[in-house]
């Protein structure tokens, strides 16, 4: 074989070598982006469900918190009238025994 072209030949291949080599390398790179990329819109989502089901709690909350006030109010209602009931309970007591 004529050495000028065994020398291009073997150069050729040396490239297709570097470039089969960079090819790889650059499939590997692209595969971890793709990893790395999935990752992130995994985490985004589950920010997002994160952040629904906060939302949905502090609006419970709210529901909680305005449903607990009714309740201490009519709590109060109820004492006073207990209260009153005492009261008139110790002067019809107190009006039995003179």
């Amino acid at each position: 074989m004529n050495p000028l072209v065994r020398s291009q030949l073997e150069q050729l291949e040396t490239a297709l070598q570097a470039l089969a080599e960079m090819l790889a390398e650059t499939h590997s790179r692209l595969e971890k982006e793709q990893e790395d990329k999935e990752r992130a819109l995994q985490e985004y989502w589950n920010s997002g469900r994160k952040a629904t089901v906060l939302q949905e709690t502090v609006d419970k909350l709210h529901g909680v918190i305005r449903e607990n006030e009714r309740l201490k109010a009519r709590q109060e209602e109820v004492r006073q009238h207990t209260l009153l009931l005492l009261e008139y309970a110790h002067s019809l007591a107190g009006e039995f025994e003179k």
